[in-house]
């Protein structure tokens, strides 16, 4: 499966310097678990994403471009117009009263963030839970060393809350050819992560607009470049917007 060859290399990726890269192909992230409370709420997402301080971030990470954009810099649906959610605390809880959740709620006190044992994931997942204690959160980090089966089985279980996560357009195709890709990538990365039931949408995430406008890009000859683009911006928009997922670092091509 290209999800387990993905996850196999995906420590290589990260050693890659964006100095010898062709761009961007694909997103590092942390995702909400939909299905389960607080992460339920859009207000408590948006809360973590002003909570969640980037610079520190990208410095645990070696990378240097902030995400706003779901879709990553030279692929077809980027937005400049989607900022970096910004690093304000002050604006975060407010979100979290607007959510209804106080410092005190007991569903902030039992909090689980599943990530693999590299050694600049297990870095953002601790700067990740000192960072949610501003918010009453409670964050138990669940360390799962690398390995397939056991990676794969703990993710698709869905009984955590958070999770860290990469993922790649296609990535097969970026190890084997030097040809900048088409715009048909675009729909390959966001497909699997956030079509309902796609392959890898493992935060349940279910989305109408979403679903309606990547089965219409899914049909678009890639020759209709603007209309295809049109509706990649408007895919782009929503997921910034409902935050399934925040991107934490755009994942450079080899």
């Amino acid at each position: 499966m290209r999800s387990k060859l993905f996850f196999s290399l995906l420590s290589l990726l990260l050693l890659v310097s964006p100095c010898l890269s062709m761009g961007y192909d694909g997103i590092w992230f942390l995702g909400f678990n939909l299905e389960k409370e607080p992460f339920n709420n859009v207000y408590v997402r948006q809360a973590v994403a002003h909570a969640v301080n980037k610079q520190t971030i990208l410095r645990l990470a070696s990378e240097e471009v902030a995400p706003g954009s779901v879709i990553p810099p030279g692929m077809s649906g980027y937005r400049t117009d989607l900022a970096p959610y910004s690093f304000d605390l002050k604006q975060a809880k407010v979100l979290m009263r607007r959510g209804k959740y106080l410092p005190v709620h007991p569903k902030l006190k039992k909090i689980s963030l599943l990530h693999t044992d590299g050694i600049r994931t297990v870095a953002i997942a601790k700067e990740i839970k000192k960072e949610l204690k501003e918010l009453g959160m409670n964050v138990t980090l669940v360390q799962v060393k690398y390995d397939d089966k056991a990676w794969n089985d703990e993710l698709n279980s869905r009984r955590h809350h958070l999770y860290l996560l990469g993922y790649k357009a296609d990535f097969t195709q970026s190890l084997t050819s030097e040809a900048a890709p088409d715009v048909a990538d675009t729909y390959k990365l966001l497909e699997p992560l956030f079509h309902t039931g796609g392959a890898a949408n493992v935060n349940s995430f279910s989305n109408s607009t979403v679903d309606m406008l990547l089965d219409q890009v899914s049909v678009i000859s890639v020759a209709y470049q603007i209309e295809r683009e049109i509706k990649l911006k408007e895919v782009n928009k929503v997921l910034y917007q409902e935050l399934p997922a925040l991107v934490l670092f755009y994942i450079p091509k080899l």
